[in-house]
């Protein structure tokens, strides 16, 4: 029985049974064991029913000879050192609990290579040991989210090479350090929490200590970083029942957990708020046991030359933008439609009109644009993987405005353009404007033209310019007139 916030609460224990059976799983640090160097391999060890158990064992080599000893930490996690020789092999074998017989095989030792251990106990800093049998120019990047934060190149010899980087620039949570060789190739990962004291610190005092229902409740909220000095804030807040209140013992995951570490790793966590307690002095270090375990990576090579990937389950992991191009009159596929990417990746429409984009990069919105002879150009913003795309494309016209501009473009002036209006307009006296297409100009008419060619219609809502031939000027004058006395007529019978 314990106090916890002015309430006495019971806590218990589950103790896991080990029934001589243990499943044990060993992790080298970086993906790979090298021989005649130093090598950190981590363990976990789970009972039968899937539950963290504690062990303790020996590394025992093909003689018998003992050449290390290990101890689970937390959780049934935790790591040894050891520096295996060529041609060597190496059994575990565990020591308690009593009663098993099982030995567990060490995975074989390359004999060249890079092992990977990385330090990050000290508080901004992370310290990466890089063990190697090569000579060679090696890159080490550093990533937060998808974010590269660091990156470096350094020249590495046979042996321990050590470097040091701050993560003052980095944000909380897992960070993923890679290692590439002088080719470009991944040879060794490791996942490391960084910044776990990069948390807001938020107090909520209010004015009274009990209040009745549904009375008015004043809070103070404030806002400090792990200095201490106040920050801005958006913050949410919920009210609940205090019988929904976290209990003493409660270690089941959070928002915090939830956001910067659950999602980072496939497995299940047992207790993931564990991994955030101020209280528990073993947090930190069990926090990079599991991470080392549960986050444990190792790069296959030859399966990826091989193109032996995992089975996609869902569209969105495959980055895949496909469908179909239709013309929109006859609503049949088209082929040899010309589909252009915004970063300049182009392909073009098959005879059954599909296209299909493989590994387009949506982190932005994609733009898509479709060209095809005789139809009119189309674009398409893409924010999602979609692979049932339906495009129309409309074909092109040679309309009254588009044959009368080809031939303003290749008359020299204005002279040529009362040559272009429809026979019917003269023969109607001019009426034939109202139903015929005239050319409309916006700009002012070539000085030299204007007193023969132009003739300026005035309406009551718009202005329009129109260029008529010179024989119709004196028709329109007429025309000009009787619509002048019409509207006088008018005028006069208001008045009355």
């Amino acid at each position: 029985m314990i106090d916890y916030n002015g309430s006495t609460e019971s806590v218990s224990r589950s103790i896991p049974i080990i029934l001589n059976k243990i499943n044990f799983t060993l992790y080298p640090e970086g993906g790979d064991i090298v021989s005649n160097l130093d090598n950190t391999v981590a363990f976990r060890a789970l009972n039968e029913f899937d539950k963290p158990a504690d062990i303790e064992g020996v590394v025992l080599n093909e003689k018998g000879s003992r050449v290390a000893t290990f101890s689970s930490f937390h959780k049934g996690m935790g790591s040894f050192k050891f520096n295996p020789q060529v041609g060597e092999n190496y059994i575990v074998k565990i020591t308690k609990p009593e009663g098993i017989t099982e030995t567990f095989k060490l995975p074989e030792a390359l004999d060249s290579g890079y092992a990977m251990h990385i330090e990050n106990s000290k508080p901004g800093d992370v310290e990466v040991n890089i063990n190697t049998t090569e000579t060679e120019e090696l890159s080490l990047v550093a990533q937060v989210r998808g974010k590269i934060y660091y990156s470096t190149v350094m020249n590495v010899k046979p042996g321990n090479n050590k470097i040091t980087f701050p993560t003052s620039d980095f944000p909380i949570g897992v960070s993923q350090i890679t290692l590439f060789d002088s080719k470009g190739i991944a040879r060794a990962e490791r996942l490391a929490f960084v910044n776990k004291d990069k948390q807001m610190n938020i107090s909520v005092e209010t004015e009274k200590e009990k209040y009745l229902p549904r009375e008015k409740v004043k809070m103070t909220i404030s806002v400090k970083d792990e200095r201490g000095l106040p920050m801005p804030a958006n913050l949410s807040m919920a009210v609940v029942n205090d019988q929904l209140l976290s209990f003493a013992d409660d270690k089941s995951g959070n928002i915090l957990s939830q956001l910067l570490l659950q999602q980072d790793i496939k497995e299940k966590i047992e207790e993931p708020a564990f991994y955030f307690s101020k209280k528990e002095a073993k947090s930190d270090k069990a926090l990079d046991y599991l991470l080392m375990t549960a986050g444990w990576r190792r790069f296959s090579w030859e399966k990826v030359i091989e193109e032996e990937f995992p089975t996609i389950t869902y569209k969105g992991e495959k980055a895949i933008v496909s469908g179909i191009v239709y013309n929109s009159e006859t609503g049949k596929p088209m082929n040899n439609v010309a589909i252009k990417t915004g970063n300049g990746l182009e392909i073009t429409t098959g005879t059954d009109g599909k296209f299909t984009f493989k590994k387009l990069d949506l982190v932005d919105q994609a733009n898509l644009s479709f060209n095809a002879d005789g139809f009119y150009p189309q674009a398409q913003y893409v924010a999602d993987y979609n692979q049932n795309m339906n495009i129309y494309l409309y074909k092109k016209y040679n309309d009254y405005y588009s044959s009368r501009s080809e031939s303003q473009k290749s008359s020299k002036g204005w002279a040529n353009v009362a040559d272009m209006v429809p026979a019917s307009a003269a023969a109607m006296g001019g009426a034939g404007m109202v139903n015929e297409k005239a050319p409309v100009f916006k700009g002012n008419i070539p000085a030299k033209a204007k007193p023969a060619d132009a003739l300026v219609a005035n309406n009551k809502n718009k202005e329009i310019k129109a260029v008529i031939p010179k024989k119709d000027i004196a028709q329109q004058e007429d025309f000009k007139h009787v619509s002048k006395n019409e509207e006088e007529k008018i005028q006069k019978k208001g008045k009355k």
